[in-house]
């Protein structure tokens, strides 16, 4: 065995069932540190953005940099836009625009208040029993299946 001795020492005799415990803490311990060292975010920027408020109408400020983002996002899907009928397709199904129009036009004929589009966010999460119950069912067999499968 031509491994060093400290690692004969420490791996060998370490179970893989307590490294995985060893992980797990250690895996806690470094995401509690950085939670810590780190500041929170405002509240007014997290509305809709976690588990307890994903149903607020509040309107939620932007980050710094998401506008941005949107724009070079914008400009980056008028550059690599292809005329194929698979890619058409796949603007159609995605909401894209079309050629012929731009994504200005598309927000100016949609243009909403921010209290306004905070409302339409959060009752675009709101599902009907059938809905629900019919996803709830799918979800289960899925997890059967895959569970049957593995």
């Amino acid at each position: 065995d031509d491994r060093p001795a400290f690692v004969i020492a420490t791996v060998d005799k370490f179970h893989y069932l307590h490294f995985g415990a060893f992980s797990f803490l250690l895996t806690c311990v470094v995401a509690t540190a950085v939670s810590i060292v780190t500041a929170p975010i405002p509240k007014e920027k997290l509305w809709r953005l976690t588990f307890w408020t994903r149903y607020s109408t509040e309107p939620r400020e932007p980050f710094e940099n998401e506008d941005d983002k949107a724009d070079k996002m914008r400009q980056r899907s008028k550059k690599s836009r292809d005329d194929t009928i698979t890619c058409n397709a796949l603007n159609y199904i995605c909401c894209l625009p079309r050629e012929g129009e731009s994504g200005a036009e598309i927000e100016e004929g949609r243009a909403e208040s921010a209290e306004t589009e905070a409302i339409n966010a959060a009752q675009f999460l709101h599902e009907g029993k059938i809905v629900k119950r019919l996803t709830n069912i799918c979800a289960v067999l899925v997890m059967c299946m895959a569970a049957f499968v593995y």
